[in-house]
This record gives structure tokens, C-alpha cells and sequence, in this order.
């Protein structure tokens, strides 16, 4: 018995580093949106460059949010087989 509530304590754990790690993956994609927009303001010449970045920015976060949201899945599923 003792052992399943430490391989659920561990699970948990596993659980809210991904959680974690998905609200900065949203904070650096919103500040990624704001150096956008902030570069458009201060130089709208180089409005390309700004739009690359944030395309590469976006897509990371994006690579790396899949990446979390499916280790969060197998976290849930294991959760579930040891009840």
C-alpha cells in the first residue's frame, strides 16, 4: 500500500513540473507577441525580421507544448492504472 501512494506522490510531482513548464511555455510565446509588436513600433523597416522571430518563437513553443501535453497524458494514464 505504501508504495503505491509514493508512485502516486511521484506521479503527482512529474505531473505539476509539466504544468509548470506548459505556463512558461505560454509566457514565452504572449512576451514573444510583445517583442513583435514592440519592434513594429520602434522600426517598422525591419517589420520582416520581427515577423520571422516570432514565427521561430511560436513554433518552438509550440513543438515544446506538444511535447509536454503528451507527457501529462501518459502522467494521467499511469495515475489512473494505479487506483
Amino acid at each position: 500500500m505504501k508504495t503505491v501512494e509514493i508512485d502516486k506522490n511521484k506521479l503527482d510531482l512529474l505531473y505539476r513540473k509539466s504544468l509548470q513548464n506548459q505556463n512558461a511555455i505560454l509566457l514565452l510565446a504572449t512576451s514573444g507577441a510583445f517583442a513583435f509588436v514592440g519592434t513594429f513600433i520602434w522600426s517598422p523597416s525591419n517589420i520582416r525580421l520581427g515577423l520571422g522571430l516570432i514565427l521561430m518563437i511560436w513554433f518552438l513553443c509550440w513543438v515544446w507544448y506538444k511535447k509536454t501535453n503528451s507527457e501529462m497524458n501518459l502522467i494521467l494514464e499511469k495515475l489512473e492504472s494505479l487506483k
